[in-house]
């Protein structure tokens, strides 16, 4: 007869039963109260609803076992760009919402400190910070952020002959749920603090992304701000490989920017850095977005106002073509031009 010995904890795995808190939805309402659900749609007008009724509805919340709860339907429409171009954007069921965000609660601080330190100028974007206002950003450090990402450029500039600028491409849509939920583990395990709730959390937001891509695998909401904490546990696995390959390099969500002696050594960084995206996250980055420039060149034209204005304009006249400019007339120094020859 064969006899299998379950520890405690995957006893408690195999019964498959986890319920948000109390303390996680009270800071998901004041979150969404004050900030809503993202920046991109307007705020959905069944929150007033749910706020009217918030007793009940959290106590139905608090009982509901995570494991057998199914996502109800995500709005999706396709959202300009800053450019010319749109992408797909999600709006989560309201009560999706509020369990994503109280999903992303417990995990918050455990991001925080598995990330490199603001102050190392490796990842500069989106720091996170939970109170009991409902804030998840810290406001503090999210306005420097930014600026920190083109001083430590230039910095690193005067240290280094080249500067390889890319991006992953098509992010969101390209992470594998899998490896959500294994980097989530993995900064646990990181610092020796892996808890039953730390793996319940991590397969349950797996299991909940998965439910609403239809179990694709593949791909994270748009939109909500929730899901950039999750972004982020990805990248900071990205960071912590480049950091242990002595790579010198600066962040800014998936905009990365890494600094190299020779031509070489970029190439060698780049290679390396290719297929750990491939084999680790199925991820690829954007050959369109990629390049290898001398140090002072890139900071001579990503930091020239007026060579990155000429840049834009050279681009929307090579996307619209000459004819389309002429439907508006000539411009100011055409018209000049025929004058003189008049």
């Amino acid at each position: 007869m064969l006899i299998i010995n379950l520890s405690e904890d995957s006893v408690a795995r195999a019964q498959k039963e986890f319920y948000l808190s109390e303390e996680s939805l009270e800071w998901t309402k004041k979150h969404l109260q004050r900030f809503s659900d993202g920046d991109i749609f307007p705020k959905p007008f069944e929150f007033h609803a749910i706020w009217s009724d918030w007793a009940d509805i959290k106590v139905k919340l608090t009982v509901q076992n995570l494991y057998k709860y199914e996502t109800g339907a995500t709005r999706i429409m396709a959202v300009p760009k800053s450019t010319i171009g749109f992408r797909i954007s999600h709006q989560l069921d309201p009560i999706d919402t509020l369990i994503y965000f109280s999903l992303i609660y417990y995990i918050v601080p455990q991001l925080e400190k598995y990330r490199f330190d603001f102050s190392q100028g490796i990842s500069c974007s989106y720091r996170f910070k939970l109170d009991e206002n409902g804030n998840l950003f810290d406001k503090d450090i999210q306005n420097k952020a930014w600026d920190a990402f083109e001083d430590n450029t230039k910095k690193h500039a005067q240290e280094f002959e080249y500067i390889l600028a890319t991006d992953i491409a098509d992010f969101y849509n390209s992470i594998y749920t899998h490896r959500v939920h294994n980097c989530i583990c993995d900064s646990y395990e990181y610092f020796s603090e892996s808890t039953e709730e730390s793996k319940h959390v991590a397969k349950l937001l797996e299991n909940f992304l998965m439910s609403l891509t239809a179990s694709s695998s593949k791909g994270i909401p748009v939109g909500p701000t929730a899901s950039i904490v999750i972004s982020e546990f990805i990248l900071t696995d990205i960071d912590h490989f480049l950091f242990n390959n002595n790579v010198t390099f600066t962040r800014y969500a998936d905009d990365l920017r890494i600094f190299a002696k020779t031509k070489q050594e970029a190439h060698k960084i780049l290679q390396e850095l290719t297929k750990y995206l491939y084999t680790h996250h199925k991820l690829s980055l954007s050959s369109a977005k990629t390049y290898l420039k001398l140090s002072s060149t890139f900071i001579e034209e990503v930091f020239d106002p007026e060579l990155e204005e000429n840049k834009k304009k050279e681009e929307w006249h090579n996307i619209l073509g000459s004819s389309a400019f002429d439907m508006y007339g000539m411009s100011e120094e055409e018209e000049a031009e025929a004058k003189k020859e008049r």
